[in-house]
């Protein structure tokens, strides 16, 4: 069985070099250059014919066939001629015959191996010419590496190298053939040429958007922009080409312009055949590219918002603008607001809350004996507040010089009776000698001890006259002032009976703990006067 075998591989083999004397030779000669101990495959020219031919190598001598078994070192598998790796002594004339039924060409080929030189991974012989014009951008590719593509049409990894500042560069891949592993390597002489000045491309239509398409029906994209010539135009869409996945076509037509033709308006249409779910997931990109720069644009698709959803979005929509909208006006009624809140809720507060403070504020003014100023911060902190807070909102108030002891410890009372009050109520003046007092006093360093330090208690400022300049204030009124404001009072000194229904007391009563329980105590007047006459004499 063997022996027939054999005896009609000889008759195949030499009805082949008959017919390989019967071809017509063309004069044109190819030369290849491979490097030894590397793997390389050719195939040759492009057909002659077209399918259906036949074709088959033949040596040296045109007349011996090259084996077709694929563990031979040289041999033909499929329609190409494979070196598996090459050697120097493979150097030399080799056929490509191809035929069909009636005519046979033949074409003269020939290859020769180089011996790699240590330290050098290129040789001038070998070398592929590449041209780049000069200015940003361009690539060079590695040749003739389509046949060793996978059935997914992927390469194997290419190593690129370099040899500083010279124009040669070498690939290098790693093919498996047969079970082992042989490299591939290519050469590039690469020229930088001149080029014309280009311009920019531009993208007309269409903006960046996004759209809603149904699901499963059909859409064209259409990219209109400007090119002149050899300017590259492509769609992708997740990483890739678009008109590379199934159900999507492309096309291109070109407008010439008639006042530069060598620019033309060009539209590129991308038509999506049948929308798919994952058409979804990422957008369509429009990409115009040449020397100058790259111009891009993108479609995003999405599918159509159900109603329930527009429902869904416009009542969170409401919601924001009620929200935004009562944050406004509380903003500008949070005054008014927090007062109708305290009053309307009054009889719920049966009681102060249980805090172990005694006090609603503690009273803090200026103390000296002069004329002026401090007479009218006496009518006010003696007079007006006690009237105010107390007699009609029914707070309680500790005044030093009023509430405290002929003969207690001054500095002992003021402490005790700060800790023992919510609020700090500061009363400032116009007038520069109530600066000093500010600073210097054992009773302003107490409060403002206990206030920034000890127990943060909360702090209201009023100004009983403008204050523009700040800047002999001792430091922590004016960090009290950046940290709490200031409220400013606009009233009558010489009013009887203040009413507590003003702009400046509903600021005052916003600022002060909520009253929980009116106070049915009235100070006599008969001790307010007494007060007051003492500070005039």
């Amino acid at each position: 069985m063997m022996t027939l075998f054999w005896f009609a591989c000889f008759i195949v083999l030499f009805i082949s070099s008959l017919e390989a004397d019967d071809c017509v030779e063309f004069e044109d000669e190819i030369v290849l250059v491979i490097f030894e101990d590397e793997l390389d495959v050719h195939h040759g020219s492009s057909r002659k014919f077209g399918p259906p031919s036949n074709i088959s190598w033949y040596g040296s001598d045109g007349k011996t066939a090259i084996s077709m078994d694929r563990n031979s070192r040289v041999h033909q598998h499929r329609e190409m001629l494979w070196f598996v790796p090459a050697a120097i002594e493979d150097s030399g004339y080799y056929y490509l015959v191809e035929r069909n039924s009636t005519h046979c060409h033949k074409q003269k080929i020939k290859i020769e191996i180089l011996k790699k030189h240590p330290g050098r991974c290129y040789d001038v012989l070998s070398e592929y010419e590449q041209k780049l014009l000069s200015g940003p951008g361009g690539f060079i590719v590695c040749p003739h590496l389509n046949i060793f593509e996978d059935k997914n049409n992927n390469l194997p990894k290419v190593q690129w190298y370099k040899k500083e500042d010279e124009g040669h560069y070498t690939c290098l891949i790693s093919y498996g053939y047969m079970g082992k592993h042989y490299n591939i390597t290519r050469s590039i002489h690469l020229r930088i040429i001149g080029r014309e000045k280009k311009k920019m491309p531009v993208i007309l239509t269409p903006e960046n958007r996004t759209m809603e398409v149904e699901l499963g029906s059909q859409l064209l994209l259409d990219c209109n922009f400007t090119a002149q010539k050899n300017d590259l135009q492509y769609w992708t869409w997740n990483g890739s080409f678009a008109h590379k996945e199934p159900n999507i076509t492309w096309s291109e037509l070109s407008v010439p312009n008639l006042n530069d033709m060598n620019i033309v308006t060009r539209v590129s249409r991308l038509v999506i055949l049948k929308v798919e779910s994952r058409h979804y997931l990422y957008p369509f990109l429009c990409w115009v590219t040449n020397e100058a720069g790259i111009a891009t644009t993108y479609i995003a698709l999405r599918p159509p918002v159900s109603d329930s959803r527009m429902y869904l979005i416009g009542g969170f929509i409401s919601l924001a603008l009620v929200v935004t909208f009562s944050m406004f006006l509380y903003k500008i009624f949070k005054v008014e607001i927090v007062l109708l809140y305290r009053d309307s809720c009054h009889p719920y507060f049966l009681k102060k809350a249980l805090d172990g403070k005694v006090y609603d504020a503690y009273i803090l003014y200026p103390k000296y004996f002069e004329e002026g100023s401090s007479y009218i911060s006496d009518i006010f902190v003696f007079k007006i507040l006690p009237e105010v807070l107390e007699n009609q909102c029914g707070y309680n108030l500790f005044i030093y010089g009023r509430d405290d002891l002929v003969g207690e410890d001054a500095i002992m009372v003021i402490n005790e009776n700060i800790r023992k009050s919510r609020r700090l109520i500061i009363v400032l003046t116009g007038e520069h000698s109530s600066y000093n007092w500010l600073g210097n006093t054992s009773e302003q360093q107490i409060a403002m001890y206990n206030a920034l330090v000890q127990d943060g208690i909360k702090i209201i400022l009023i100004e009983l006259e403008k204050i523009k300049n700040y800047g002999n204030m001792p430091e922590s009124i004016k960090y009290l002032k950046q940290k709490h404001g200031v409220i400013q009072w606009k009233g009558d000194f010489m009013e009887e009976v203040p009413s507590a229904k003003t702009k400046f007391w509903r600021c005052i009563r916003y600022h002060m703990p909520a009253q929980r329980q009116q106070s049915s105590f009235t100070r006599e007047p008969s001790v307010l006067d007494s007060v007051l006459n003492s500070k005039k004499k």
